[in-house]
């Protein structure tokens, strides 16, 4: 996508896999399940934190399920300009 993403082989493997995966699996339009910043209506923030979450280590793609089976919602992707993997992050 013509973006600077400096990481390890392997975070980015387990990365595409994961993400491949869970889009089989949900069909959504995703491409990047474990993204940083998500932006929702007040309205619809309210519907998807009313409940706690099921999932310890899948908040994000939970997110992403919850508000389609809330409402018919679209997303819109930006991706990052520049990306570096420090040691330590997770």
């Amino acid at each position: 996508m013509g973006r600077s993403i400096h990481r390890k082989m392997t975070r980015h493997i387990c990365g595409r896999l994961f993400s491949r995966i869970v889009n089989w699996m949900t069909k959504l339009p995703v491409s990047d399940f474990q993204c940083g910043f998500k932006a929702f209506s007040s309205e619809l923030a309210y519907q998807l934190f009313d409940e706690s979450f099921k999932t310890r280590w899948f908040f994000d793609t939970e997110l992403f399920m919850r508000s389609r089976m809330i409402q018919d919602v679209s997303f819109i992707e930006v991706p990052l300009d520049l990306w570096v993997d420090r040691a330590g992050s997770k």
